[in-house]
């Protein structure tokens, strides 16, 4: 299960965190932790705001992806 930690920073660090941080992206093969792959994986380095490194890789889940995932489900409000 998820386990969500409150962590408080002083400002130095809050500052320095805006400066320089890796935002982390990971794409499975559905919802279910238990049962569920995980196909892709992609991080992006930011530096002062602006995206200045980017990695991603796909990741051999050793099952067949559902052609729903592999589209890229998209759904929209009309």
């Amino acid at each position: 299960m998820l386990e969500l930690i409150k962590v408080k920073y002083d400002q130095d660090i809050k500052n320095q965190l805006e400066k320089r941080f890796i935002a982390f992206d990971v794409e499975t093969t559905g919802l279910n932790p238990k049962e569920e792959r995980i196909i892709e994986l992609g991080a992006v380095l930011f530096e002062n705001g602006q995206a200045v490194q980017k990695f991603n890789t796909l990741v051999n889940a050793e099952v067949e992806v559902s052609e729903f995932i592999s589209n890229g489900y998209v759904t929209t409000n009309s």
